[in-house]
């Protein structure tokens, strides 16, 4: 019995999109490198006849094999020990971790070769990767049975991508089918960044008449990198989720004093942008600069997982992975433009949440796994959600010869930075209103109890109820306002609720 370990790091690049695996063969063929150099193994003569090239002899000329069709090499196995050249005297194994080089690379597709390759996979790799490898047959002369036009055939599959039939009628689809949007008129990445930024979390609807009034009051990067924040929050009021207006602030900074304020064409430099992840990154680079990386939000993970039958749960960052790599194999500098926008026009539009999907209308009817298989409706897979946390307030619209009580808030996180009416602990009393008032240094003249609202936020629920209340004097503790400097103040929609313009008043 002998230890047998590598003694060659995995050939996996940034560019990656095939991974090959295999199990160790013999003690002889691992010393010589994991490049299948044994005279008698098949492997390159099959790889060479399936991409019609001539076979690589040195082991530079395979590694340059390797990189122009952007196949990954390795073996399952990372080491083991080893009696002869049979896999049955396999023991001790110690299975190599893929995980990194999936992250580090664009892998959508992993093939093993021979059968205890895959076995060993099975048991050792696919429960953490959540990957089903396709199962090659061995390229080893001791595997008779496979003649070597019979391997070249099989390996055939190498060549397929998985989401290759989708993208004829998905383009036509998006073409004679898409929406007439403000954003899709240019290929400015601010502009792209700007509207990519507002999608998320927010309606398209919604979002077209802040896009354009945003553009309006910031047309350029170094209009927005100078722009006072209280000015950005009120242009944002109404969109939520208010991080993503100071982290676009914080990118134009950033652009203007490192990159001239243009968007840089790297893929790693967009994705060290403040609030910028790997959708907004892919959606400006294929949008404003027709580069070839994937945009998949929940729209095209609904696609995804229904086309390929994929009962994978979504909030996985290994799952996101898998989508943005699978998407990154049908990319080309001449479709991911309309690719990625297509790909999320149709979740938008047609391939819909549960019910509302509208199967009829689909140009990937026939190609969709969840509809031959009636799981429409199940997929895609999601965690489910914790129970929000419930969370009573009483909120007071405190009014003074005109004037309205209004102050900041200044804590960390939760709408921070933005103005909201006072608040006191829930209370339905208007005694226990008139009492508050008291102990603020306010006489209350006049109380009217308003309206309930209740306010989900992701985590929360804000359930409110409020008065009006007139004050015979202002409180030192609260800034005053004028009806017309209200509206001038960021004020979350938790809270405007209760603005003045929105209640019915009585005096």
């Amino acid at each position: 019995m002998q230890e047998v370990t590598h003694e060659f790091p995995p050939f996996v690049e940034e560019d990656t999109t095939i991974l090959i695996l295999g199990s160790i063969p013999s003690v002889q063929s691992r010393k010589q490198g994991f490049y299948y150099m044994h005279p008698q193994n098949r492997f390159w003569r099959v790889l060479a006849q399936v991409f019609e090239e001539e076979c690589p002899q040195s082991l530079e000329e395979k590694k340059q094999f390797l990189k122009r069709h952007q196949i990954g090499l390795y073996d399952v196995l990372e080491s083991c020990t080893i009696d002869g050249s049979k896999d049955s005297s396999i023991q001790n194994p110690v299975p190599s971790h893929l995980l990194p080089l999936i992250q580090n690379s664009h892998i959508a597709r992993i093939y093993t070769t021979g059968k205890k390759a895959h076995e060993l996979y099975q048991k050792f790799q696919a429960k953490e990767l959540e990957w089903e490898a396709i199962s090659l047959p061995s390229t080893s002369p001791l595997n008779a049975s496979f003649q070597e036009e019979d391997l070249v055939q099989a390996y055939q599959v190498i060549k397929e991508k998985v989401l290759t039939p989708i993208v004829e009628p998905l383009l036509l689809w998006y073409r004679q089918n898409k929406r007439d949007l403000p954003w899709r008129k240019k290929e400015d990445p601010y502009a792209i960044c700007i509207s990519e930024i507002m999608l998320q979390q927010t309606r398209v609807e919604a979002v077209i008449g802040y896009y354009e009034r945003f553009l309006k009051a910031f047309p350029t990067v170094f209009a927005l990198a100078n722009a006072e924040e209280d000015q950005l929050l009120k242009q944002w009021e109404g969109l939520g989720y208010y991080s993503r207006a100071r982290n676009l602030k914080k990118t134009a900074a950033i652009l203007v004093k490192d990159y001239q304020g243009v968007f840089p064409h790297s893929y790693q430099e967009i994705l060290r942008l403040p609030g910028i992840g790997s959708y907004t990154a892919g959606a400006i680079l294929s949008i404003a600069y027709h580069e070839p990386y994937p945009a998949v939000d929940g729209n095209v993970f609904r696609v995804l997982s229904r086309v390929l039958g994929l009962f994978e749960e979504i909030t996985k960052p290994l799952t996101r992975v898998k989508m943005e790599h699978r998407v990154q194999e049908i990319l080309t500098r001449q479709n991911a433009k309309e690719m990625n926008q297509a790909l999320m026009e149709l979740g938008a539009t047609v391939c819909l949440p549960k019910k509302q999907a509208k199967c009829s209308a689909c140009p990937l009817q026939s190609l969709c796994q969840a509809y031959q298989h009636q799981q429409v409706e199940q997929l895609p897979v999601k965690a489910k959600k914790g129970l929000q946390k419930e969370i009573m307030k009483t909120i007071l619209l405190l009014e003074c010869n005109g004037r309205y009580a209004v102050l900041k808030r200044t804590e960390k996180g939760l709408l921070e930075g933005l103005y909201q009416f006072p608040e006191m602990s829930f209370t339905s009393a208007q005694t226990d209103v008139i009492t508050w008032c008291k102990k603020e240094h306010m006489e209350a003249l006049f109380v009217q109890q308003l309206p309930k609202k209740k306010h989900v936020f992701t985590h929360l629920i804000w359930k409110m109820n409020g008065f009006y209340v007139r004050v015979m004097e202002e409180s030192p503790a609260f800034q005053w306002v004028t009806l017309e400097e209200l509206e001038t103040l960021s004020i979350p929609t938790a809270f405007s609720y209760y603005h003045p313009k929105n209640q019915p008043i009585y005096f």
